[in-house]
């Protein structure tokens, strides 16, 4: 599963936030996303590739994709499974990723 600190940050309730991650990293592995984009996770938590192909063919050139790529591109750069119960964001990373 594939979480970002951030989207923790976000949870109002201190209490489930702090359990949240405390539970994420007893159980989890910290990992940088696979790709890099500006003003969307936290600089110290990405990568700056070369090959950046899955994230812009997932992105399209749609900014509201971003998210999406980043999830994408991480899956293969840690080469992870990628699930999802978002139909049309795994209709298009079946396209793109090999």
């Amino acid at each position: 599963m594939f979480l970002t600190i951030d989207e923790l940050a976000e949870i109002p309730d201190v209490d489930r936030r702090q359990h949240l991650l405390l539970v994420m990293v007893a159980l989890g592995r910290l990992v940088s996303t696979g790709a890099a984009a500006a003003d969307y996770f936290r600089v110290s938590w990405c990568r700056v590739v070369d090959d950046a192909d899955v994230f812009e063919a997932v992105q399209s050139g749609n900014i509201d994709h971003t998210g999406d790529a980043l999830l994408a591109a991480t899956a293969v750069f840690e080469r992870c499974p990628l699930v999802t119960d978002d139909r049309r964001f795994r209709n298009r990373a079946t396209e793109i990723i090999p």
